[in-house]
């Protein structure tokens, strides 16, 4: 029964921890409650200690023993019939129905254990060790204090202010001698930093602090002055006890001054009176992108923690949110103040937050922008300190509009306005499919139908700016004069062709179908040319119908273009079988691919603005300027090189044009060199654009053969501050005397 025996062990010495833990409850809120009545810490120890030694002699927690917890769990647990005892004991010194009676209680025991209760009052002691604390905390902010601190009756030396006599002193009269001095420092209450006596004159304190200085003569003094900077103050006079005090609003010097009975003067030292600032709260969001972008058909969700510390105490925190809609002149803006999910500990030095922010839930749609950050507030008196976090941004893409750009009319907008209509058709779809079930599957199939008709013509617009009308729009032409009888639309057409057929070769129609074939090769070769040979001009023109020979768009963007035909004939043909959820994946994909294509020719450079300090209304437009200092700039050497990575890649520039292609490392190099060109083509627009342009290619682009590199080398070199002078040969004055010098020279040298 070894596995029985040593969990009784275990749960004697949990039983003998939780009884300790008593003792130490009920003495440390007896501590406390001393420590807040005197702000002597050696006399709350002391009580600390008597009040544990003294309970624990009393409750000897040590004598908890396994024969008591035996007993306790037969009391606790009738399953086990009062044979707990028998565990304790070797089962080869039992009888065999002891044994048994043994066995059994082990089996039980291990059933119940989650139902063993030990006898303690932890809840009690600790409501106790809080109410004594509470007690003196209450006793010391009533002013109910108690000083056990020995009475300074000689200062040190060293700490001991020298006085100067200002008049001429007689050296038969003793001057007064400083017997006493003290500093009593009392924080500022949100700290809740205990007072502070001590006996230096410089004296670092908190902003708000309440410093008293105290001194005692060993002869009577008539005055005594405490001088701050220029202010100079008398002292209270208590039986030859001078104190004063004052509230620390700046940093200062001070020093002491006094008149004795005979009226002679003394100065003091000069000491340093240093003010120490509250530092504001710090935040923190580790796991927070500054920028969040999401799909307008996944859910939009930013999950987080906020993790801010305080040296005093926090006292509040929120979420300072913006959204904006629209752009330009439409934009609107709504500012709205979030809380955190979890409850703000007041007074906590450190707290962290979490907070999820459903974008849908705060009404965004596509192209909505959301700007927030985190404020957070310590609990400074009068006025607290407020420190905000860094602005963070979440948008929900909008498939027609981009965030960031040089400007609206710099940007390659390549494609037509009708391609927007695309989107239309998503939303039409969407709503299509949110009314199956709640209309006539006649009229649900006639609506699908009319979206799959819009699709096709939105799919034969696209094939015409591709240049394919003898294809596509061709084709479709044909089908529908195939099907009219011959001479049907003689009398409503004009024949422009009719005038000229005796120009055409005579097709010939008896013959059989493989003839006929032949005969239409023959007679193509003949129509091209009479001597049936290419046509010579064919390598030098450009073919308008012939898509691959389309020169509106690069390579790139014209295979990106078939693509999005591609997903548009596919989503045409589920919107005729009246399959709209079928349909709607190949709408979002030719949705996604026209909107690369028309980014893809884009130039990023992002905004940079200024948030200026907010002006009282009660200033403005007044026209005061008392708190209006000079503008002083201080220029300071740069240490950081800002363009290291803009000469990396102009070194580059002639191995990757020599080889014609870029490596990975490269391209990392070039993204670099365009982040620290970016920083300058902000602050000059316009004039590094074409070399961020180049930049761009070098750093995405497989094929470089567009990149211009003797102008990007060109302005990359000028983008370099501080540039190396390099040397120039200088021009030599041309006369014989030179020349035959030069001459001697070379002979020499052969």
């Amino acid at each position: 029964m070894t596995t029985e025996f040593r969990y009784l062990n275990g749960l004697v010495a949990k039983w003998r921890t939780l009884h300790w833990l008593q003792l130490f409850l009920l003495a440390l809120g007896t501590g406390l409650c001393v420590l807040f009545v005197t702000q002597n810490l050696i006399w709350a120890s002391f009580w600390f200690t008597l009040t544990f030694a003294v309970f624990a002699i009393l409750k000897k927690p040590w004598k908890l023993s396994l024969k008591q917890l035996c007993r306790t769990l037969d009391a606790q647990l009738p399953i086990l019939e009062y044979s707990t005892e028998l565990l304790l004991q070797n089962s080869k010194d039992l009888s065999v129905v002891a044994q048994l009676q043994q066995q059994k209680v082990a089996e039980r025991l291990g059933r119940v254990k989650q139902d063993i209760r030990l006898e303690h009052r932890l809840g009690l002691f600790g409501l106790i060790a809080v109410l004594l604390a509470g007690l003196g905390y209450g006793l010391y902010r009533a002013g109910v204090t108690l000083d056990f601190s020995p009475a300074q009756t000689k200062v040190p030396m060293e700490n001991n202010i020298s006085f100067i006599p200002m008049d001429a002193v007689d050296t038969l009269t003793k001057a007064p001698t400083l017997t006493s001095q003290q500093v009593h420092i009392r924080y500022p209450k949100y700290t809740k930093l205990a007072p502070k006596v001590s006996s230096e004159m410089n004296i670092q304190v908190l902003e708000g602090s309440t410093v008293s200085w105290q001194l005692q003569f060993d002869a009577p003094v008539d005055t005594v002055w405490l001088q701050i900077d220029e202010d100079s103050q008398p002292m209270k006079n208590n039986e030859n006890v001078f104190s004063i005090a004052h509230q620390v609003q700046n940093s200062a010097v001070y020093n002491f001054k006094f008149q004795d009975g005979t009226g002679r003067h003394y100065l003091s030292e000069v000491y340093a009176l240093q003010m120490m600032s509250d530092v504001p709260p710090e935040i923190s969001i580790p796991e927070l992108r500054q920028f969040s972008s999401f799909e307008y058909d996944q859910p939009a969700i930013l999950q987080f923690t906020c993790k801010i510390t305080d040296d005093f105490g926090i006292a509040d925190a929120a979420i300072v949110a913006t959204v904006s809609k629209g752009s330009g002149e439409s934009v609107k803006f709504r500012e709205a103040r979030l809380a955190f999910d979890d409850q703000i500990a007041v007074g906590a030095k450190t707290i962290s937050l979490n907070k999820q922010i459903d974008l849908k839930k705060m009404k965004m749609e596509m192209g909505d922008e959301l700007y927030f950050y985190v404020e957070a507030k310590d609990a400074k008196t009068p006025r607290p300190n407020i420190a905000r976090s860094e602005t963070y941004f979440a948008v929900i893409k909008d498939t027609l509009t981009d965030v960031f750009s040089v400007e609206s009319t710099m940007a390659a907008d390549l494609m037509p306005d009708y391609f927007r209509s695309q989107r239309q058709l998503i939303l039409d779809t969407e709503k299509l499919i949110k009314q199956r079930g709640k209309i006539k599957a006649q009229e649900f199939n006639f609506t699908s139908n009319e979206l799959g008709y819009d699709q096709k013509a939105l799919r034969l617009k696209y094939g015409r700016f591709m240049g394919d009308e003898s294809e596509v729009v061709g084709s479709s032409e044909a089908v529908q004069m195939g099907s009219v009888k011959d001479g049907g639309l003689d009398a409503y057409t004009h024949d422009h062709d009719g005038d000229n057929e005796h120009h055409l070769v005579e097709e010939e129609h008896d013959h059989d179908h493989d003839h006929d074939h032949e005969h239409d090769h023959d007679d193509g070769n003949t129509a091209g040319n009479g001597q049936g040979q290419a046509d010579p001009l064919e390598a030098y023109v450009h073919n308008h119908s012939d898509p691959e020979a389309s020169t509106l768009f690069a390579k790139s963007l014209k295979a990106m273009l078939k693509e999005a035909m591609r997903e548009m004939w596919d989503a045409e043909l589920y919107l005729r079988l009246y399959e709209p959820e079928k349909s709607l994946p190949y709408q979002y994909k030719a949705l996604k691919r026209i909107q690369e294509i028309k980014n893809s020719a884009r130039i990023y450079v992002h905004r940079i603005g200024f948030d200026p300090p907010p002006i009282k209304e009660t200033k403005r437009l007044t026209g005061d300027l008392d708190k209006i200092g000079n503008v002083r700039r201080i220029s300071e050497p740069e240490l950081e090189d800002n363009a290291k990575h803009i000469k990396y890649a102009l070194k580059s520039l002639d191995p990757i044009f020599a080889k014609g292609t870029v490596s990975k490392e490269e391209q990392h190099l070039f993204v670099n060199a365009g982040n620290e060109l970016a920083r300058l083509a902000i602050e000059q627009p316009g004039k590094y654009l074409q070399a961020l342009q180049y930049l761009k290619l070098l750093s995405q682009a497989e094929d470089i053969s567009d990149v211009n590199f003797k102008l990007l080398a060109q302005q990359l070199y000028d983008a370099i501050p501080n540039k190396p002078i390099a040397p120039k040969q200088g021009r030599v004055p041309a006369n014989t005397m030179n020349q035959l010098f030069l001459e001697q020279l070379s002979i020499h040298g052969q």
